[in-house]
């Protein structure tokens, strides 16, 4: 299966709690998700390239079939191709022993697939030994034909069963991305703002060093105090002299 035509289709997302991956499903701009990566977070952002990062508006967080539907301002990924989910098609079978590929945006790390085998098969979900960065799951799962069968999942039970991983069959995406569309209509519609991203350039080492010799003061963090906490403030300054 080639995966790299769907490589710029998978995000990464991050709420005030978590890092995770996902999809792009549609030219109207929804991406799919897991729901457990993002728990009950209202507040979710979508990191599209590295340049581009936009808010999301949650339409739909199915806790019991553990998908999650966004939406994000189509303008932002009107050049990219959406991962067609054949919703309307007769769904691709799933065997146990069958080889499955994803894609994963995990954090700090580059954007990339990973293969697997899959076992221990379930009515809305299966197991498989696809390996998981942190902040990989969410992404879509493919058969080798290269039709989509599900997405990545968390497993709380990951280390019990030697860090396997769990898959939602493509049909309960499916019919959370159903429920998700008709609250397109009176859904607030998705701030087309670009958010600030991590510089793509480091800071050249030469020159925190200069900075760092020729400093008056001292090299110690800036401490804030508060009622409830201490905050301390470090720059790359502070860091590379630390």
């Amino acid at each position: 299966v080639t995966l790299r035509q769907w490589h710029d289709s998978v995000v990464g997302l991050w709420t005030p709690m978590a890092h995770a991956s996902g999809f792009l499903i549609g030219e109207n701009g929804l991406v799919a998700t897991n729901q457990r990566v993002l728990g009950t977070a209202t507040a979710v952002e979508v990191q599209i390239s590295p340049a581009v990062k936009v808010a999301a508006t949650v339409l739909v967080a199915d806790a019991a079939r553990d998908v999650a539907v966004l939406w994000i301002n189509p303008a932002a990924v009107s050049s990219v191709r959406p991962v067609p989910l054949g919703c309307a098609d007769s769904k691709p079978s799933v065997t146990d022993g069958q080889k499955v590929f994803a894609i994963q945006a995990p954090l700090l790390q580059e954007k990339g697939p990973t293969s697997g085998t899959v076992s221990q098969l379930g009515a809305h979900a299966f197991v498989s030994d696809l390996a998981l960065s942190s902040g990989g799951a969410g992404g879509p799962v493919f058969n080798p034909s290269g039709a989509v069968i599900g997405l990545t999942s968390v497993d709380e039970r990951a280390t019990e069963r030697g860090g396997k991983s769990r898959v939602v069959r493509i049909d309960d995406v499916c019919e959370v991305v159903s429920a998700a569309e008709p609250k397109m209509k009176t859904a607030a519609a998705p701030n087309p703002t670009h958010l600030p991203v991590e510089p793509a350039r480091v800071f050249p080492v030469e020159a925190l060093e200069r900075a760092t010799q020729t400093r008056a003061g001292s090299l110690n963090p800036y401490q804030i105090s508060s009622s409830d906490f201490d905050v301390s403030l470090m720059t790359p300054v502070h860091t590379y002299g630390a």
